[in-house]
């Protein structure tokens, strides 16, 4: 919780108590249970969509990764 705090982190979690913490600035309850759907779930809450553009082209070389 500090760290969050002094690092404006959210604290994302499926431990209701930690985020009943009066120290807790910003944090999140995570609904789902599987890795793939916690992520879209935390996209959709955040609005976090554009973040997904910067892995569509390789860094070094700038070409675009071919979807599999």
């Amino acid at each position: 919780v500090e760290i969050s705090n002094r690092e404006n982190r959210i604290i994302l979690t499926h431990d209701k108590r930690i985020l009943k913490r009066p120290l807790v600035k910003k944090g999140y309850f995570i609904k789902k249970q599987d890795p793939e759907e916690q992520t879209i779930e935390v996209l959709k809450r955040f609005d976090l969509y554009y973040v997904l553009i910067s892995f569509k082209y390789y860094l070094k070389c700038n070409r675009k990764i071919k979807n599999q």
